[in-house]
């Protein structure tokens, strides 16, 4: 290894120890807050491999082309030109490596004033984003069929070649297919969730939104129970990647971002103004998949309702001027025809 690599790569070993000890510490005081005891760090496999990191002194871009002068003969295009760079990450995925390029860029400052324009977002299955806000009477559901589509094919796909592997050689490890088959499928989501963020934080631009608010539970994954092929689709879906790049691009252009836990916005009642939290018996409830019957009868979207409710929940005042007005049920829109409207001609 190159000499700053290696140091890096001993800086890294040794904040995992301080990770570590950090965390075990944390366990001993509150374990109801961690899924189990953290673990010691592990050495790596025989044939394991770990991230390199590589400083601008060994890496350099030129003309949107990552050089890599005097270690290694690879040359990789990017979109990037002209960039202050800080470092290269090259991070092994099990089925091919991921190329991470770490550059500084202005980010405009977001000054921390009295939300105006505020959007909601209710993450799921279904509907990938439900998007509701606090200044008009429209909603958008975006279902999650080309999401569900791509996870079904692979999960078919992988079965099947998995089948034949264990049949001919009893072989544990990945064949190069498996491999190819995970890369592409990864390769898909990633894009589509690079799109969607990207038209969600153009559709709030377009709305003169200042502050975005995102429904997440912490251990979503682990406490999921929606049945088989839901929570299979739950698992492989990275909301937490689609969190964190909707708040990246919404930031920078001076929105912004609020992560909120969503605990009680589905359960209580918004139409009737009930408070977010644990009740005993809630004033409305869930009727059928995806409608929500208010105390007094009144029907509107679950999905969206959890969205007010979660906007309630990050900023109280939101709705102090009343209700009278707010959209009950959202436009459902494909995640190409979601994307493809927030970039056609004329935005929104």
């Amino acid at each position: 290894l190159p000499a700053q690599t290696a140091q890096w790569t001993i800086k890294k070993v040794k904040q995992s120890w301080y990770s570590f000890f950090k965390t075990r510490r944390a366990w001993k005081k509150h374990p109801e807050k961690f899924t189990g005891m953290p673990k010691l760090p592990k050495y790596k496999e025989k044939n394991g491999e770990f991230m390199l990191i590589f400083t601008t002194q060994q890496c350099k871009i030129e003309k949107g082309v990552l050089k890599f002068p005097k270690i290694m003969n690879l040359e990789v295009k990017t979109r990037l030109e002209n960039v202050n760079l800080r470092e290269v990450r090259i991070i092994p995925q099990g089925v091919g490596y991921l190329i991470e390029i770490v550059y500084e860029k202005y980010v405009q400052y977001v000054e921390k004033t009295k939300p105006a324009g505020i959007m909601g977002i209710d993450i799921g299955v279904r509907n990938i984003v439900t998007i509701g806000d606090s200044i008009s009477n429209e909603g958008i559901a975006v279902r999650g069929g080309v999401l569900k589509s791509i996870n079904q094919f692979f999960n078919k796909e992988y079965a099947r070649l998995r089948s034949i592997s264990d049949r001919q050689m009893g072989n544990k490890q990945l064949t190069k297919r498996e491999k190819g088959l995970f890369m592409k499928r990864n390769r898909k989501i990633k894009d589509i969730m690079h799109k969607l963020s990207k038209a969600i934080v153009q559709y709030a631009k377009s709305r003169n939104i200042d502050t975005i608010i995102i429904g997440h539970n912490n251990g979503w994954k682990q406490n999921t129970d929606t049945g088989k092929k839901n929570n299979q689709n739950f698992v492989q879906i990275p909301f937490n990647t689609l969190i964190s790049q909707i708040k990246y691009k919404a930031e920078e252009i001076g929105i912004n971002v609020i992560i909120k836990n969503e605990s009680h916005t589905s359960k209580c009642s918004f139409l009737d103004m009930e408070s977010i939290e644990h009740h005993e018996t809630y004033m409305g409830k869930r009727i059928r998949r995806g409608v929500f019957r208010s105390k007094n009868g009144i029907l509107i979207h679950a999905d969206l309702q959890a969205v007010y409710n979660i906007i309630k929940k990050a900023v109280p005042e939101a709705f102090a001027d009343g209700i009278e007005g707010i959209g009950l049920y959202p436009r459902s829109l494909s995640i190409p025809e979601f994307t493809g409207m927030t970039t056609s001609k004329g935005g929104c």
